[in-house]
């Protein structure tokens, strides 16, 4: 379980990793990436299921492995 008030933080520890590695991506799209790790659509998929109460709600989630060969 993950507390939903981490989610932003995540896009930018994302954002930060990807900086020092050379990569150049905005922080909108390493949150889009973020939802995606939550099998969402987009950033606003993943807002929307967050919620308004989002530092005290949290987000259950499953690994789901999509593989590609």
């Amino acid at each position: 379980m993950l507390k939903t008030l981490g989610i932003k933080g995540m896009g930018k520890a994302l954002w930060q990793a990807l900086c020092d590695r050379d990569v150049e991506l905005s922080h909108s799209d390493c949150l889009g990436l973020i939802a995606k790790q939550f099998s969402l659509k987009d950033w606003n998929a993943l807002s929307a299921a967050i919620g308004q109460d989002a530092a005290d709600k949290p987000l259950l989630c499953s690994a789901v492995c999509r593989c590609r060969g």
